[in-house]
């Protein structure tokens, strides 16, 4: 599944991934998430608290 990161059809303007290439190691630090979190049940991030009402994570 986190393989597939190659694949023309992931790749455009409006696609998935956007037009640029994916970044070098992606899909291992991504498999390597799911599985940590499979395992430990931690997401490694703060627990969720629906009393803090609305949040939005921004990136730039």
């Amino acid at each position: 599944m986190f393989d597939n990161a190659h694949r023309p059809w992931l790749h455009a303007d409006t696609r998935l991934l956007g037009p640029d290439p994916v970044p070098a190691g992606l899909a291992a630090r991504v498999h390597g998430a799911w599985t940590a979190f499979a395992r430990d049940g931690d997401p490694g991030r703060a627990r969720y608290d629906p009393s803090a009402g609305p949040r939005r994570i921004r990136t730039t």
